[in-house]
C-alpha cells in the first residue's frame, strides 16, 4: 500500500494517541497511571480537553482535520481560503484554546487578516501533513511554501515556520523512498534562517543512548520549538524502525506529546507504511474511516512524482515498490518487470517509468522476492513466483488507486513474466516487452558453470554483474519447465515486442520466436543502438515513448 495515504493517518492517529496523556509533564504519574501506554485509554479528570472522550483529537488534530476537509473540498490548498474557514470553525469551537489560536483570532477580528500570533510552540508546524493530497502543490518547493503559509497562519515565530519547513522536506524525501536517517541528516545540513537544525540534531543524537523519558525531560518536554523540535528528532533517531514504539515512548514521556505525535505518524508512516499502525489504533480512532475515505478520494488524481509503494504478496513477504505518478488524471495504469537478478533501481527501470509518467502513465516498478529492497530468499524463489509477485503487485496497485492495471511491461526476463502473468489479468489491454527471451530457461547460460554444483549440492554460489547470488535447484527446474510455449499460444492480447538488434544478451531471434507463436496482434521494432541493459538514457527514454505512443492505441 502507497505510504501517502498512512503518512497523513498516522498523523492523526499520533495526535489521538496523545490525547489522554497529553499536556502531563510528570512522567512518573504516568507510568502510574497507566503502566506502559500501549492502547487508547479514558481521560483523565483533569485533563486540559474536557470536551473530548478517547478516541477524539486535541485541538492539533482537529485544526489539521480541517486543513483535510479544505483540500477534500477544493482538491487544491489557497491560504486564503482557509484562513478563512479556519476563523469560521475556530468562532464556534467547543475543544482547547491555546494562546496562538486565541490570539489570531483576535487579529483575525481585528482586521489582520495576515498577523499571527508570535506563539514558538512547534504545534503551528505539526498540522502540514494533509498538504501532501492537494493538487496545485507539485513538487517540493509548492509543498515547503505551503507548509510555511499553513503555519504562518497561527505561529508568527520564524524557528516554527522553518521546523514546518523542515519536516516537509524530511517526509518529501522519506515518500521518495529515502530512510529516514539519511532525509533527517540531510535537511538537517540544510541552512535555515532561523531554525538551528544541525545543532539540534546533534543535541538529539547525543541523547540516544539515553532512556527516554529521562533523553526528553533533558531536551524539554514543553511546546516550545527549542524543546519539542529536538525532542521529536530523538524520537524519529531512536525509533525509525517502529512507528508504534515511538508513539508509545513519546506519550510516556510526557509533555506536548500530541505535537510531537503528529511528527512522528507523518515521518514514520510516510517510511514503514500501513502495517506500522495497530489496526487497534485505527478503529480506537473516532475520525479513522472519514479521514480514509477523504484520503482515498484524492490519492488517484494525486500527483507527486515517485513515492514509495512497498505490498505484501501472497506470502507475505514485503516487496518494496516505486510508484511513478503522472501530472493529471493516469492514461493508464502499468506495471514494469525488471530483468533477472537485477533490481527496480537499474537505469532502463526507472528512467522507462519515470518517462511514461511524463506521458500520462501512473507506474509501479518493484523489487521481485529476495532483490533489492525487497524481503525474502532469492534462491527459494524462481520463474513462477516472480509471476505471483506481478499478480499480487497488480491487486496492491488496483485496492490503492480503485483502478485496474491496464497495462505490463517487462525487461528481460521481467518480459516473460509479464507474458506469463497477462492471461491472469482480466481487465489488461496490452503488453511490452524489451530485450525479452522467448523461454524463461535461456538465462540459465548465465550460470551455466555452475550447474554441476546446483545438481550435487542442491545450491551454488555465483556471481553475476559483480553481485553474488545463491542458485538453487528448485530455481534451474522452475525456470526450465518448459510450458512457456502453452502460455503464448494463449495470449490474445496486443504485445509490443521491443529489440535491440545488437542485444549480446539475448539475440533478437527471440523476438522473431515470440511474434511467431503469440496468438494475438503483435507489433515489433527494433532498438538500433541500444543494448540489453538499455544504459544509454536516450535510449531508455526513447523506449518509453514507444510504448507509450503504442498503448495509448489500446486504451
Amino acid at each position: 500500500m502507497d505510504n501517502l495515504d498512512t503518512c497523513i493517518l498516522a498523523s492523526f492517529i499520533g495526535d489521538s494517541f496523545s490525547l489522554a496523556p497529553h499536556w502531563n509533564y510528570n512522567a512518573s504519574k504516568l507510568t502510574r497511571l497507566y503502566g506502559r501506554l500501549t492502547d487508547f485509554v479514558d481521560l483523565p479528570e483533569d485533563t486540559y480537553h474536557s470536551n473530548r472522550v478517547s478516541g477524539d483529537f486535541t485541538h492539533y488534530g482537529d485544526q489539521t482535520l480541517w486543513l483535510l476537509d479544505h483540500i477534500s473540498r477544493k482538491r487544491q490548498f489557497d491560504i486564503d481560503s482557509f484562513r478563512f474557514q479556519w476563523e469560521e470553525a475556530m468562532r464556534g469551537y467547543d475543544g482547547y484554546f491555546d494562546g496562538a489560536s486565541q490570539d489570531t483570532l483576535s487579529n483575525l477580528r481585528d482586521g489582520m487578516r495576515r498577523t499571527p500570533s508570535t506563539s514558538n510552540d512547534l504545534a503551528g508546524a505539526s498540522r502540514i501533513a494533509p498538504l501532501l493530497l492537494a493538487e496545485n502543490l507539485k513538487d517540493e518547493a509548492d509543498l515547503v511554501w505551503a507548509a510555511r503559509e499553513q503555519t504562518r497562519m497561527t505561529h508568527g515565530d520564524d524557528q516554527v515556520i522553518d521546523s514546518a519547513e523542515f519536516f516537509m522536506r524530511v517526509t518529501v524525501r522519506v515518500l521518495a523512498g529515502e530512510e529516514v536517517l539519511p532525509a533527517l541528516r540531510a535537511v538537517a545540513s540544510r541552512s535555515f534562517e532561523a531554525l538551528p537544525a544541525k545543532e539540534w540534531s546533534q543535541k538529539a543524537e547525543s541523547l540516544l543512548k539515553t532512556d527516554t523519558t529521562n533523553a526528553i525531560v533533558k531536551l524539554g518536554q514543553t511546546c516550545h520549538v527549542d524543546h519539542a523540535f529536538p525532542a521529536t528528532l530523538y524520537l524519529l533517531k531512536k525509533y525509525s524502525h517502529s512507528l508504534e514504539e515511538a508513539l508509545i515512548e513519546n506519550a510516556m514521556a510526557g509533555g506536548d506529546s500530541a505535537a510531537r505525535g503528529m511528527l512522528l505518524g507523518m515521518v514514520l508512516g510516510a517510511s514503514l507504511g500501513r502495517e506500522a499502525i495497530p489496526e487497534r489504533w485505527v478503529q480506537a480512532t473516532k475520525e479513522a474511516s472519514s479521514i480514509q475515505e477523504q484520503i482515498h478520494s484524492l490519492l488517484p488524481v494525486h500527483r507527486f512524482g515517485t513515492l514509495k509503494f512497498d505490498f505484501k504478496n501472497r506470502a507475505g513477504v514485503r516487496l518494496s515498490g516505486r510508484l511513478e505518478q503522472p501530472e493529471g488524471p493516469p492514461k493508464g495504469m502499468a506495471l514494469f518487470a525488471h530483468c533477472f537478478t537485477c533490481s527496480k533501481e537499474i537505469a532502463a527501470a526507472s528512467r522507462i517509468t519515470r518517462e511514461m509518467a511524463r506521458k500520462g502513465f501512473m507506474v509501479l516498478r518493484f523489487d521481485f522476492t529476495g532483490l533489492g529492497n525487497s524481503d525474502g530468499d532469492f534462491a527459494n524463489t524462481g520463474f513462477s513466483a516472480n509471476v505471483e509477485d506481478l499478480l499480487d503487485a497488480a491487486a496492491a496497485l488496483e485496492a490503492h488507486v480503485r483502478q485496474p492495471v491496464t497495462l505490463l511491461v517487462g525487461h528481460s526476463l521481467g518480459g516473460a513474466a509479464v507474458l506469463s502473468a497477462a492471461t491472469k489479468l482480466p481487465h489488461l489491454k496490452g503488453v511490452a516487452t524489451i530485450g525479452a527471451p522467448a523461454d524463461p530457461g535461456h538465462v540459465v547460460h548465465l550460470f551455466q558453470d555452475a550447474l554441476p554444483e546446483v545438481k550435487a549440492n542442491g545450491k551454488a554460489d555465483i556471481t553475476l554483474a559483480g553481485r553474488p547470488f545463491t542458485i538453487s535447484n528448485s530455481l534451474v527446474e522452475d525456470l526450465t519447465r518448459g510450458d512457456h510455449v502453452q502460455t503464448l499460444s494463449r495470449l490474445a492480447l496486443p504485445v509490443l515486442l521491443l529489440h535491440a538488434p545488437e542485444d549480446q544478451t539475448v539475440g533478437v531471434e527471440h523476438a522473431d520466436y515470440l511474434e511467431e507463436r503469440l496468438s494475438g496482434p503483435v507489433s515489433k521494432m527494433l532498438l538500433e543502438g541500444a543494448n540489453h541493459l538499455l544504459t544509454r538514457n536516450e535510449d531508455a527514454e526513447f523506449t518509453a515513448q514507444i510504448i507509450s505512443l503504442w498503448s495509448m492505441r489500446h486504451e
